[in-house]
């Protein structure tokens, strides 16, 4: 996790093996790039509210998420060299940006 402080980070672990950690949390565009490149996520691209999805198909609405159409997303994604896959998208509709990422292990 980034050093900057995250007073509202809330994550999820799937069950039944915890091979997957859902994360949100808000933070300036410093602390977010921190988390990104700590985590090597540097494949972007653009996206839509309605084409939001995690490891392909995931519904995070059960997590509280929701994507609306007024809103301006980024996807990332990548992979480290510990073997995990990393699938992010951020907000960046206002000052501090809103972080979703999904954490698999590979």
């Amino acid at each position: 996790m980034p050093g900057c402080a995250l007073p509202h980070l809330r994550y999820a672990v799937a069950e039944p093996f915890g091979w997957e950690l859902y994360l949100h949390f808000s933070a300036d565009a410093a602390c977010v790039d921190e988390f990104l490149s700590a985590y090597e996520v540097d494949d972007v691209s653009d996206i839509g509210a309605s084409q939001v999805r995690f490891g392909g198909t995931r519904d995070v609405a059960e997590f509280g998420w929701a994507f609306t159409a007024d809103h301006d997303y980024v996807h990332l994604w990548g992979t480290t060299s510990g073997k995990a896959t990393v699938d992010a998208v951020v907000d960046t509709t206002s000052g501090r940006q809103e972080v979703y990422a999904a954490i698999y292990h590979t």
